[in-house]
């Protein structure tokens, strides 16, 4: 769904968990310099070293009996769209 928002092949990188928890320090130690909150920390660094790591709406169907209106390819390309009006990405 990403690499078709994007209109384009995504390569996949792997990094060693220790990238990840040092990336996260720094991004703490600049909004601890900035005052404001982290866009990544360590908390999110170790969510994304976990190989287990999936999501999934099941739940929210069952307890909310609640459907989706938007697929996500479609909500991949709006966010994809959003973030290229807004200058948070280029390409």
């Amino acid at each position: 769904a990403l690499a078709a928002a994007f209109d384009r092949e995504i390569r996949i990188v792997r990094l060693p968990p220790a990238a990840f928890l040092a990336a996260a320090a720094v991004a703490e130690l600049a909004a601890g310099l900035t005052g404001g909150p982290p866009a990544f920390d360590r908390r999110r660094a170790r969510d994304l070293t976990r190989r287990t790591y999936t999501s999934s709406i099941t739940p929210a169907r069952h307890a909310l009996a609640w459907t989706p209106t938007t697929s996500l390819r479609e909500g991949m390309a709006e966010t994809v769209h959003w973030y290229r009006e807004h200058g948070w990405i280029r390409g």
